[in-house]
This record gives structure tokens, sequence and C-alpha cells, in this order.
């Protein structure tokens, strides 16, 4: 025979459950006021901040069928200007820029890879730097079954129980707030409607050893050529379109350096070209002011608009944009 709870035991429990209720409602309270201000985090989905948002924002857009993807590491996400790449190719071709920092040439076939497996672009964009091409990926980047937790439809409320991390979100808030806000830092979030970064850096604003850094010609990797030569096969097989540039760098960051970097381009392009491709090294045709850089490879918003205004240009033909009678050149 069961005895009924004691009135102590009763208010034992509805203290405990009131606390408990107080709790749940104040970290509720918390996590409802960060996320009123744009301090709640993402998702911790893959380890990587900057990929974390980029899914969120592309789980907000709902699709990931664009006509037009830039791949590839923070040359790519940094370098190229949205709103200038857009405003070229026009209202009907749809554009991401699904880069993030530290993609190595291996990391960006893939994610090359997975976006093909859902999703057919007419023309793939990547812009790389030296930095690309050394050694082999550090660590998997691309993962493609957390990546499709997000973007293949999992109901949001199973992904914040799964992934859920009260620490993280309280720790976070503070530093991604100016994250996302400020676009003078490296690891900025601010993601234009894009998912690129336009970066509000310029000398002497910017670390000495960043600015000072002189780009490495050794260590090349044979597997990142290899990588390079399987996504211009692939693109090529499947009928679209690659954008494959370098990006000017700060002529005194070459110092020493210049032939070996010449053998890597010609590399570069040989390989392209067996596939039918161009190689777009507008280090070699476009001359940027410091005042147009960020540090010895990024550039700034101002140096990545006349950047990309210069590559659309080059590579109209591949990006199928007719040049405007401002683009032809002069009799």
């Amino acid at each position: 025979m069961h005895r009924p709870p004691r009135p102590s035991h009763l208010r034992f429990l509805a203290l405990t459950a009131a606390l408990v209720g107080l709790g749940l409602a104040s970290t509720a309270a918390a996590l409802f006021c960060a996320a009123r201000d744009d301090r709640l985090a993402p998702l911790p989905v893959t380890g990587s901040l900057l990929f974390d948002e980029k899914l969120e924002q592309l789980r907000r857009k709902g699709r990931l069928d664009f006509r037009v993807l830039a791949l590839g590491s923070s040359m790519t996400l940094n370098n190229l200007n949205s709103a200038s790449l857009v405003e070229r190719l026009g209202p009907d071709r749809s554009y991401y820029n699904a880069a993030a920092w530290g993609m190595k040439v291996s990391d960006t076939r893939s994610m090359l890879e997975y976006l093909l497996a859902r999703s057919q672009p007419e023309v793939v964009i990547v812009v790389s730097g030296p930095m690309d091409f050394y050694g082999d990926a550090s660590a998997e980047r691309v993962l493609p079954e957390r990546f499709d937790e997000v973007l293949g439809g999992t109901p949001y409320p199973l992904l914040v129980a799964r992934y859920f991390d009260l620490f993280y979100y309280l720790s976070e808030a503070q530093r991604l707030r100016l994250l996302r806000t400020r676009r003078d830092d490296f690891d900025s979030v601010a993601l234009d409607a894009w998912g690129g970064v336009p970066l509000d850096l310029r000398y002497p604003n910017v670390p000495t050893e960043r600015w000072a850094q002189r780009a490495e010609a050794e260590g090349f990797s044979e597997a990142a050529y290899a990588d390079l030569e399987a996504m211009a096969a692939k693109l090529r097989r499947q009928g679209i379109g690659f954008v494959c540039a370098q990006s000017p760098l700060r002529r005194p960051a070459l110092a020493g350096a210049e032939s070996r970097l010449a053998r890597h381009w010609q590399r570069v392009a040989e390989i392209l070209a067996r596939h039918g491709f161009d190689f777009y090294n507008l280090h070699r045709s476009l001359e940027l002011d410091d005042s147009e850089f960020a540090d010895y490879s990024h550039l700034n918003a101002q140096g990545a608009r006349r950047f990309t205004d210069a590559l659309v240009l080059a590579a109209a033909s591949e990006l199928t944009i007719r040049k405007t009678p401002k683009d032809a050149p002069e009799p």
C-alpha cells in the first residue's frame, strides 16, 4: 500500500520544480535576448564559425541551386566583391559564395563534389593564392552528413536539441556580435547577402606581421595539383564553366620568389588548358595600390571591387556576360 507524500516532501518537490523552471526560464530569456540582439551564435555543427554562419544563411535561403557558385579559401571569400559580380551577372543569374577560411585545394574539391551532387550550376569560380597549394588539408572541413542535417530539411528544433551547448551560446555572444557587424577584422563573419565578406582594412590599421608577410614559393603539393586537375576534368565533363583566377599580391611580398611562383602559375595554367579552361592570373595584369590591400594577399572592399570588375571583363565569355559599351576597347 502506497502512502501519500508527506507535506514536507511535497514542498521539496514543489521547490525543486520551481527552481528548475526558473533556471529554464532564465536560460530561455538569455537566449531570446541574444537572438533579438543578433548575438545568438549559429548551431555549432562544423567546428567552424564561418561555416556554421553560412549554413544558417543557406538554411534561411532554402536553396542550393545557384547558377553561379564561388568556392575556395579566403581568397575567394574576401577578394570577390559580391555586389559587383551580381550587378554584372544580371538579375536572372543567382549567385552564392561558399568559400571559407583555410580551404586548401583538396577542401575546395570536396566542397565542389558536395555541391555538384545537390545542384547543377552553370559556372564555378575559384580565386586561389599560392597558399592554397601548400601541403595537404590539415583537417576535414567539408562534412556532408552535417551539412545535410542543416540544409536537408531536418526540423530546426531537432537540430537545436542535438547541438545545444549553453556555454558556447553565452560565451560567444559578445564576440559574435562584433564579428557580425564589423569588417575590420580578418575573422569577420559579417556575410553579405551572397555569402562573401568584404574587408574594411587598409594600412596602417593592419597587424605588422600580416602586412609585411611574404608569399612562400616552396612546399607546393602534388596532391593539390591533382585535385585541381580532377576539378577541371569533372566540370568539363558536366559542361560547367570554370573561372579559376589569381588575385593580385602586394609586389613586396614576392621578393625573391618571383621565378618559383611563375613556375607554379605556369603549371596551374597548363592543368586548366588541358581541359579547355583559361587561368586568369590578374596578378600580372592588374596593378593595385597598397590602399586596396588588407594584407599581402587579401584585398579590402575597394581592391576586391576593382579585381572583380577586371575578372568579369576578362572571363566574360566563360561567365556568358556581354561587354557593355563602357567596357569596349577604345578605337
